[in-house]
């Protein structure tokens, strides 16, 4: 999970605090490092609330192309005609 908030927490610090960066993350008070998490996980969850929302409609495009045959391969070329090897 510290991997979603890290960016998050990184961009506000440097919002409030614009010298330092990562250096002042460090440096935070327990109760300035908190509102920091809590406001990540926050910005966090919204970036990707909407997600699931999309989950129905691929799964309606998949169903739609399983009905259908699902995915053929395709052949590139004349069959049987031999594959010529890249030169370097």
């Amino acid at each position: 999970m510290l991997y979603v908030m890290w960016p998050a927490m990184l961009a506000i610090v440097s919002e409030r605090l614009s010298r330092g960066g990562a250096d002042k993350l460090a440096t935070l008070a327990p109760e300035a490092m908190q509102e920091a998490i809590r406001y990540a996980l926050v910005e966090s969850f919204q970036a990707v609330a909407f997600i699931p929302l999309l989950l129905p409609v691929f799964g309606c495009i998949w169903l739609f192309n399983h009905n259908r045959g699902g995915h053929q391969a395709q052949v590139i070329g004349e069959r049987g005609a031999p594959v010529a090897a890249k030169q370097l």
